[in-house]
């Protein structure tokens, strides 16, 4: 999902008047400290640091044992071994364009630091939740290995909602689903550590308690080796509905623009249309058959094509969502909009010819098998015929060999364009419908069966 990642004149406005707020509140000795549960921290995969400044992405520490010297410790002190930086990412993609980035560092404080690090005044009411997002960048991993975890952090009492989350982003300008995303968790605004550790804010950049964390999840599994390690993805995805839809009650649903308003009746169908890679280029013909020929359980389809690229008004968006039955979609960033369906519903996942769907699977199919909220599906095309090169593929120049050529080879299928299949789409359609009752037995219908009913050959 591309998202605009401008802030607003409102993000701006609201960020000012939350740090007036708090500096307010240390003024009038008014503010409490976060509730942190310092000794539940590690089996999180978070470590507690106390007396930490923050000068422009550098951690500046009080502890001696920092400070050249015979007590000099450099390995293990401040950062644990998960610290990572991935902006714009690991060297793994395959236009070779991602670049290892300079280390966040850590070290003793200096007589050459600003003059309120020299001397600082240690804030007790905000503690900073600092963690390195993998793929901060792409939504479905930001919601997948930065927000679930965090979620579960929140939900099990580790912390309490008046953490700031501060992402690490070596300089990424911070995308707007950040926000969307953790408004509902947490009281104060997500805030990058290359903002909180700016020098505009003098004063305010010196914590008594900081948090480290590599969140556990489906990127940083625990050693139990539980994926989902107690993530729970759609009632995460309820949670955000519930708190935008109830904010703003006077958004407007999306339309697609040519169709009529479906009738109650209809079962509504929303492929997916992404703006540049892994495209459905029958899409005109298969809205088309869709709508005049596609039946379930006796019911009509309206099929609508929803686009998630250059999403503004989130609230709008959720609300269109609500109205989805089925989601259907290349495997990619677009279905994490999944979550944020009605129990009951449907996705539907499809992988390109030759695209490996063990690894993929975890995005979205197997956690929605576990929670049974809503019903996945997966397509896997195999008629060659029906899938075509992407222009990576078409400009193999471009292609990042360094990872072997199983790696080379499993990014190029993943990013072909494909001619859906109608009838896979009907097939998967009267699955869904046979599998329809009430939402109360939705579970027990869908453990009854094998994970192979929700996969269908194409």
């Amino acid at each position: 999902m591309s998202i605009g990642d401008e802030r607003s004149l409102h993000d701006l406005h609201a960020e000012s008047a939350d740090i007036h707020s708090l500096s307010k509140g240390r003024e009038e000795g008014a503010c409490e400290a976060p509730y942190v549960g310092w000794d539940e921290l590690e089996e999180h995969g978070c470590l507690a640091r106390h007396k930490v400044c923050i000068d422009q992405n550098r951690f500046i520490t009080f502890d001696e044992r920092m400070v050249p010297g015979p007590s000099y410790q450099k390995d293990g002190l401040f950062f644990d071994q998960h610290a990572h930086h991935n902006i714009p990412g690991y060297q793994d993609n395959v236009m070779g364009a991602k670049a290892a980035y300079y280390e966040v560092m850590a070290r003793a404080n200096s007589s050459s630091d600003p003059a309120d690090i020299q001397e600082p005044s240690f804030q007790k009411c905000e503690v900073p939740l600092v963690w390195w997002p993998w793929w901060p960048f792409n939504a479905a991993d930001v919601f997948m290995g930065s927000l679930l975890p965090l979620e579960r952090m929140l939900r099990e009492g580790a912390i309490s909602s008046q953490v700031r989350p501060v992402p690490v982003l070596d300089g990424l300008r911070l995308p707007a689903f950040y926000q969307w995303w953790f408004a509902p968790f947490f009281e104060r605004k997500v805030t990058p550590l290359a903002d909180i550790s700016d020098r505009s804010r003098a004063g305010r950049r010196c914590f008594e308690h900081v948090i480290m964390c590599s969140p556990q999840g489906i990127f940083n599994q625990p050693a139990n080796g539980s994926w989902l390690n107690g993530t729970l993805p759609f009632a995460t995805g309820q949670q955000i509905v519930d708190y935008h839809i109830e904010k703003v009650p006077t958004s407007q649903p999306v339309s697609t623009p040519g169709l009529p308003a479906p009738k109650q009746d209809l079962l509504k169908v929303a492929l997916i249309e992404r703006s540049n890679t892994r495209h459905i280029v029958n899409l005109p013909d298969i809205l088309t058959a869709c709508n005049e020929e596609l039946q379930a359980a006796g019911r009509q389809a309206h099929c609508t094509a929803l686009s998630f690229d250059g999403v503004n008004d989130f609230p709008a968006l959720l609300r269109e969502l609500q109205t989805v039955d089925v989601l259907v979609g290349v495997h990619g960033a677009g279905l994490i909009n999944s979550f944020f369906m009605r129990p009951g519903s449907a996705m539907v996942e499809i992988f390109p010819c030759r695209f490996p769907a063990d690894w993929a699977s975890h995005y979205f199919w197997r956690p929605a098998l576990v929670e049974r909220r809503i019903m996945p599906f997966q397509v896997h095309m195999q008629d060659e015929a029906r899938c075509q090169p992407s222009q990576l593929e078409k400009s193999p120049a471009g292609v990042n060999y360094h990872e072997g050529a199983e790696f080379v080879r499993a990014s190029l299928a993943r990013d072909q364009d494909v001619l859906i299949d109608f009838r896979a789409l009907q097939q998967v359609i009267n699955r869904i419908e046979r599998l329809k009752g009430s939402l109360d037995s939705l579970p027990d219908r869908m453990a009854n069966l094998s994970p192979s009913y929700f996969v269908v050959s194409s």
